[in-house]
């Protein structure tokens, strides 16, 4: 009987130990379900490629769903629809200005839709910290995670400072529900780069003060130092300084690569444009200006002082930006003219930079300084800033092809019920991709009575 009782006891206490041991497992796993469920999604970004980043990010924000009408930068947005896309998230939006419902394209869209690759998840949280470098300090912004507040704030960006005003309406023709094109819009990699890059290189005469003219400084096939992985930074820069011996030259030029393989070759480019934040100025050569024109950097992913000599003369836009003009708190926007929306690829990497215009590109000296410094630079954000939505930003408006069908020759016929085939209008397209049509006819009767 005791041993009946005993080996009753021990499976007792067995279950009573399984019970505690299934508990506490239940509790581990239970508990790091919470921790990874509450995890941010910077956390859940650390050790992935720049892809699997923009993946995350796309498909966090998409979460959210629609989005009532929210203010940010001067407008009222209201997020209609999101949807994941492999490196980013497709948003519909309407918005206003003022009171009035802005009408996209001709004035009629209602809802535009925007494809944004690698989207922001940081928004500024009103204070700054400074950072300063051989020629001055600048106040730069401090970020902190919003995932609603930063899509919202970078829709908001791209219709204010992205979408040409000739794209943009007031509400009197706009048809309720009407979407509209594609708006996309594209940073460059921050550091470790994959498959774009933006960053700085300079030259600065060698090896002593004085001992090389301009046009040596100018054409160096190699510069004197690089950055790509700099937060903030010149987009151009020259100067003249006199260091006692002589006039000492100093020239930088920045480039800044999209990776816009997404827009794909069988969209029409509307409009384009690009967009740096500035942060910081040096007015010191009163006919100094800033614009855009290509570049073609050794590497994809990668500036080297090598790529000082690979930028061109051609300019993409045809307004400059004086250094008078040049914001230090907001964007400055390069409109692209016909030769600068040519230049971006719609399957591969677009190549651009920043050039100052009347001494970089037109080869003309900043001129001697007697005791003096004529120093001219603008400065602001570039990809490596903590966020995206400071980063430079290129916004192109784009369409997918029209579909032109029509027949050859009337082939209705009056005597019989029999439809003939007709191969002309047979539609053969290629999986994966969107087309708009712009028109279609339909017809008629298949049937003749006696």
């Amino acid at each position: 009987m005791w041993n009946y009782i005993k080996e009753k006891l021990n499976n007792k206490w067995m279950l009573i130990i399984v019970v505690i041991i299934s508990i506490s497992v239940f509790a581990s796993i239970n508990d790091s379900f919470s921790q990874f469920s509450n995890a941010t999604v910077s956390q859940m970004l650390v050790n992935k490629t720049m892809k699997q980043k923009a993946q995350i990010k796309g498909q966090e924000i998409a979460k959210l769903g629609a989005i009532q009408k929210t203010s940010a930068r001067g407008l009222e947005i209201e997020i209609v629809e999101m949807n994941p896309l492999e490196d980013g998230v497709e948003v519909y939006a309407k918005a206003w200005e003022n009171g009035e419902q802005i009408g996209f394209g001709n004035g009629t869209i209602d809802i535009e839709r925007f494809l944004v690759h690698n989207p922001p998840i940081m928004v500024w949280d009103g204070t700054y910290h400074e950072e300063c470098d051989d020629f001055g300090c600048a106040q730069i912004k401090n970020f902190r995670e919003d995932l609603k507040s930063a899509i919202v704030n970078h829709i908001a960006r791209v219709i204010k400072s992205g979408i040409p005003n000739d794209y943009k309406h007031n509400s009197s023709k706009i048809v309720q529900g009407k979407r509209g094109s594609t708006t996309s819009t594209f940073t460059p990699d921050a550091d470790p780069e994959s498959t774009s890059v933006d960053g700085s290189i300079a030259n600065t005469e060698s090896p002593s003060c004085g001992s090389e003219s301009w046009a040596t400084v100018h054409d160096d096939t190699d510069g004197s130092a690089a950055s790509d992985n700099s937060a903030t930074g010149s987009f151009g820069h020259v100067r003249t300084q006199d260091c006692g011996s002589g006039d000492a030259f100093h020239i930088v030029r920045s480039v800044v690569l999209f990776d816009t393989s997404d827009i794909g070759d069988t969209d029409t480019i509307d409009s384009a444009t690009l967009t740096i934040e500035g942060t910081a100025k040096i007015d010191g050569q009163p006919s100094a200006a800033y614009n855009v024109y290509t570049s073609t950097p050794a590497s994809d992913t990668s500036v080297t002082t090598a790529d000082f000599d690979q930028f061109g003369t051609t300019a993409q836009s045809d307004s400059s930006i004086t250094t008078a003009s040049w914001s230090t708190s907001g964007d400055n926007t390069w409109t692209l003219n016909a030769t600068g929306e040519g230049n971006i690829s719609l399957t591969g990497i677009t190549k651009f930079a920043v050039r100052e215009v009347n001494h970089d590109v037109a080869d003309s000296s900043t001129g001697t300084c007697s005791g003096c410094t004529t120093n001219d630079r603008v400065q602001g954000y570039f990809a490596d800033q903590a966020g995206t939505d400071s980063d430079p930003l290129l916004t192109v408006v784009h369409t997918p092809p029209i579909l032109k069908v029509r027949k050859n020759n009337d082939q209705a016929t009056t005597s019989n019920t029999t439809l003939n085939p007709d191969d002309e209008l047979k539609l053969r397209l290629d999986n994966n991709k969107e087309y708009g049509i712009e028109g279609a006819v339909f017809a008629s009767s298949t049937h003749q009575s006696s």
